[in-house]
């Protein structure tokens, strides 16, 4: 009888919903104000832009979970795959967690979310070099206080294109491993290291 009511008291975490709207006015000083600046990534013509919407769904590993990230918007056509930015499951796995599906990158100190990052435009070296996300297998721990170890194998470059229909991904596969330090930081297991 004991263990029935343990059982019942056992619930799945709850599921969270989030979301963020990035919107801007843009003015370009220098040339027609009908000409977005040049040679910069997401960058539009002079006027209010409503450039990025995000829903996601997430559900913390305890000990299964998941996440999915739908984008929408202008900038939706450089960093999802059919507004799909991310859908992965996760299982805790020792002490970190391993992720399986799609992830945004941790490659590059520049993010394409105009909350996490201070520049808000974005140069050349950005937008051709750095990837958006990663199809496969990341693990994730955190190795001492504010020391978080991950590393991943994934698909060959990823970067949803616009301007092709059905892009051809590289057949080899990318590894990855990294070391992030933040002092007085917390792990999270969705988005890596958390200042407080």
């Amino acid at each position: 009888a004991a263990r029935a009511e343990e059982k019942k008291e056992e619930k799945a975490p709850p599921v969270t919903f989030s979301g963020m709207v990035d919107a801007y006015y843009t003015a370009n000083l220098t040339t027609s104000q009908a000409v977005p600046n040049p040679l910069r990534a997401y960058d539009g013509n002079t006027g209010f832009r409503l450039n990025w919407a995000k829903l996601v769904a997430a559900m913390a590993p305890e000990p299964a979970g998941f996440r999915i990230d739908l984008g929408f918007g202008p900038e939706s056509y450089y960093t999802t795959n059919y507004f799909l930015l991310q859908a992965f499951a996760s299982l805790k796995l020792g002490p970190g967690v391993l992720d399986f599906g799609q992830f945004t990158t941790s490659a590059g100190f520049e993010l394409f979310e105009a909350k996490d990052n201070w520049l808000y435009t974005r140069g050349l070296i950005y937008q051709f070099i750095v990837p958006t996300v990663h199809q496969g297998l990341r693990y994730t721990t955190e190795v001492a206080d504010g020391l978080t170890f991950q590393a991943s194998l994934s698909n060959g470059w990823d970067a949803p294109d616009a301007l092709v229909i059905d892009p051809v991904l590289s057949s080899r596969k990318t590894g990855h491993v990294s070391l992030f330090y933040a002092k007085d930081a917390i792990y999270t297991w969705n988005n890596g290291p958390k200042y407080e």
